[in-house]
């Protein structure tokens, strides 16, 4: 993304982040002792849109706050299939990846899983110059090429078993900081 547009989504964040500080007080400052519930959740909007836009143009920011998506920018000229060749023997508790198509994204993606009791992490394109790096549970949004067909064969997990929960759980966001330290490194080498 280029840097005028950041300063333009940056210089919008900033004004609607005052434009909900004013609304708080409007609704708190009512003259009376009842606080308007208009203008708070006016202004609660606002604060969440004016956080949205500072996180849509800082990386860092942005990936420290989620766990289940991760972005890299700079990324131009990366497209799924070089992405996919660079990292194809790479193994994983997921396995290795594949490219199919995801029903939530145009394109295609890079699928690592899915696992046993459903989950998957995909990788596609994000904007002009940007990959995103995301796990789901929604195996149904899965449609792989023809070869690839049995990775979608894993069993459900339908064990009562908690342990086997949450390991399964938690390798998703804890392999998708990983991902992204790959993808940078591969990215700054291009």
């Amino acid at each position: 993304m280029n840097i005028a547009k950041n300063l333009i989504i940056i210089l919008v964040s900033v004004l609607m982040g005052a434009a909900a500080l004013y609304m708080f007080y409007k609704g708190v400052a009512t003259g009376s002792d009842e606080i308007a519930g208009g203008p708070i959740a006016g202004g609660t909007i606002l604060i969440i849109l004016s956080l949205s836009g500072f996180m849509f143009v800082n990386q860092k920011w942005y990936n420290s706050l989620t766990d289940s998506s991760k972005i890299v920018t700079g990324a131009t000229g990366i497209s799924m299939d070089i992405l996919h060749d660079a990292f194809k023997d790479l193994e994983t508790s997921f396995g290795s990846p594949w490219l199919g198509k995801v029903k939530t994204i145009k394109g295609p993606a890079m699928i690592f899983g899915p696992h046993s009791d459903g989950q998957f992490i995909y990788i596609s394109k994000f904007g002009e110059d940007g990959i995103q790096i995301s796990s789901s549970m929604s195996r149904e949004w899965l449609t792989p090429s023809p070869e690839d067909e049995w990775r979608l064969d894993t069993k459900q997990d339908e064990s009562d078993n908690m342990d086997d929960i949450i390991r399964y759980k938690f390798s998703a966001p804890y392999m998708l900081p990983v991902l992204v330290q790959k993808i940078s490194q591969f990215r700054d080498k291009k």
